[in-house]
């Protein structure tokens, strides 16, 4: 059963990844996702990753946002006790300009905390069409 405790904990994760996220390198890694999480941004880039070894490649990358904002937390459990998050991020891109996105992940908590299990990454118009439930 989801706690109100639970839903402030992924909230605070939730947010930490925008701040750790901007970083180069994206240090801290570990504190954010599972060791054999999946990072899905194919609706982007056609790219799905998969495992903590993968991640640190991933982000290894230059960032090409200057700055991610996150708002519009959802924090739900579904039937089968899936715990989800659905959030809205606002990305700062260079020359002025914005970016968007909508993340829907899968946690689960572990022995140091709740961790993302699995993120896609979607485009407003993907989830505007109705393509991905909340």
């Amino acid at each position: 059963m989801l706690t109100d405790r639970d839903v402030a904990e992924i909230t605070k994760l939730i947010n930490r990844y925008h701040y750790y996220v901007d970083r180069p390198g994206f240090p801290n890694l570990g504190e954010i996702f599972t060791d054999t999480a999946i990072l899905d941004v194919s609706d982007y880039n056609g790219v799905v990753r998969s495992g903590m070894a993968e991640l640190v490649e991933y982000f290894k990358k230059p960032v090409t946002v200057l700055s991610h904002t996150c708002s519009n937390i959802l924090v739900d459990e579904d039937a089968d006790g899936t715990i989800r998050c659905h959030s809205k991020v606002v990305g700062i891109l260079p020359e002025g300009k914005v970016g968007a996105a909508i993340h829907r992940d899968e946690l689960i908590k572990t022995s140091s905390g709740w961790r993302i299990a699995k993120r896609v990454v979607i485009r407003p118009e993907t989830f505007n069409a109705g393509n991905f439930p909340v």
